[in-house]
């Protein structure tokens, strides 16, 4: 399969859904966690917490925190750096397995 690079500006709606629909995920996760006060305590992950406390979706929803603005920006500007060609490669459904 040939590879095609392409120069054209970002365009949110031509981007793979696996990879716009983590985008927004983070996204909402972020404004999410400014407004509630204890977002981090129970959706970030904390090993014992895990352990002790059964909080088994910790290992799932703290992908979805961040610490700051920039935090948020880095994360997404990777997720669409090295997600693209990951998500053509493998597929969506992998992809989003990964």
């Amino acid at each position: 399969m040939t590879r095609i690079f392409r120069h054209d500006p970002i365009n949110f709606n031509s981007m793979p859904s696996a990879i716009r629909g983590l985008m927004i995920a983070n996204i909402i996760g972020f404004l999410v966690g400014l407004f509630v006060p204890d977002m981090h305590n129970l959706f970030g992950l904390v090993p014992q917490q895990v352990l002790t406390h059964r909080w088994i979706w910790q290992p799932f929803t703290y992908l979805f925190l961040h610490g700051n603005i920039w935090h948020l920006v880095f994360n997404l500007f990777a997720l669409w750096m090295f997600g693209m060609p990951v998500e053509s490669q493998w597929g969506e459904r992998d992809f989003l397995k990964y």
